[in-house]
């Protein structure tokens, strides 16, 4: 091993060195991520990135069979997960349906109805809430067992209307915004659900 002296012209000399090495390192390394970088932009297709907006639509099924309406439930025929209402609007109309009458129909004495509120149902300020989203292709459960007409009214029948609503779950702020709660929880303007 040769014995060198260190002085300062030879420690300025070996810093030059250093100095040089580092600086033809960096800037190989700074061709190579340029030529990498030139490589993928022409080498790689353009993606093309297509945002669909959630749809929500939903469909009341029912059944009737004479003067009884059954199994009314709601089902999700979107693409969201959404909540859903329901609202009842039960009139006196005329035989070809052109007319309603003043008189409203009497619960327990012009007709006879049957909730199912222990299925996931609440009600608050005349609608009755569903408890969970409905995932897309899902139903609510029954909301209404029966109706049943008992009473008349000359010239007029019942009519029994079944108006549902439906938000998309999802942000709850909307729901919120637009409901003021979100159906289910009850910290939440004090709506629960029976369970």
């Amino acid at each position: 091993m040769k014995n060198v002296k260190i002085n300062s012209k030879n420690l300025s000399r070996y810093f030059k060195r250093k100095t040089a090495l580092f600086s033809a390192v960096c800037l190989l390394g700074i061709g190579g991520i340029g030529g990498s970088l030139a490589y993928l932009k022409l080498g790689t297709d353009p993606v093309q990135n297509t945002f669909m907006a959630g749809k929500v639509d939903t469909e009341i099924f029912e059944s009737f069979n004479g003067q009884v309406k059954e199994d009314v439930l709601i089902k999700n025929e979107g693409s969201v997960p959404v909540y859903v209402r329901v609202m009842l609007q039960i009139n006196w109309v005329s035989a070809n349906g052109n007319e309603v009458s003043p008189i409203i129909p009497v619960a327990g004495t012009d007709y006879e109805i049957s909730l199912n509120l222990n299925n996931g149902w609440t009600e608050s300020g005349g609608y009755y809430y569903y408890s969970q989203p409905v995932k897309p292709g899902d139903s609510t459960g029954n909301l209404i067992n029966s109706i049943t007409q008992r009473g008349s009214l000359d010239g007029y029948v019942l009519n029994v209307d079944v108006l549902s609503q439906s938000i998309q779950a999802y942000p709850t702020d909307a729901v919120v915004a637009e409901w003021g709660f979100v159906p289910g929880n009850s910290s939440d303007s004090g709506v629960t659900v029976n369970e």
